[in-house]
């Protein structure tokens, strides 16, 4: 007589494979989110780029920089469109909605018609040159003078 043995696996080997396979996952799924925000930073840096080409080539038509309106509103900038840049970009996670002034939460550019600076612990504004504003999500070594608006370590701005 032959021993009767089952093919297949057993409760627990299943678990193991099931397991690791869950692991795995999230590993794999972590690593595309983390790309996913690099990616949207990059977009972020190239939007500014742009902006501050633009802004430099309307100062060079008008001698001045577009006035700012609305505390920082993006769409002061109507005015180099379409003759300086084709149109003004959105932060790619911007919905469109009002920002609320938390800083640590916003998705949108914004601009000044000044700029700000660190002066011995307070902030100062000089009236030669802009301002932009942007967030990033992987980058925390930020380069806006913190006593301005409590910009937090992700806030960067670009002067000219």
């Amino acid at each position: 007589m032959k021993p009767n043995f089952k093919k297949g696996f057993t409760l627990i080997e299943l678990l193991v494979v099931i397991s690791i396979i869950s692991l795995l996952t999230s590993i794999v799924l972590a690593s595309i989110n983390m790309t996913k925000a690099k990616a949207r930073d990059a977009r972020r840096i190239s939007d500014i780029s742009q902006l501050r080409i633009a802004l430099e080539m309307y100062h060079n038509d008008t001698g001045s920089y577009p006035t700012t309106l609305n505390n920082g509103a993006l769409n002061a900038l109507n005015v180099i469109v379409p003759t300086q840049i084709r149109s003004l970009p959105n932060d790619p996670l911007n919905t469109g909605a009002t920002p609320s002034w938390a800083w640590s939460n916003q998705n949108t550019y914004y601009y000044w018609d000044y700029t700000f600076y660190n002066a011995s612990g307070s902030c100062a504004t000089s009236s030669s040159g802009f301002t932009l504003w942007y967030r990033l999500e992987t980058r925390s070594d930020g380069n806006a003078p913190t006593p301005c608006v409590n910009l937090d370590s992700h806030s960067f701005i670009v002067k000219p």
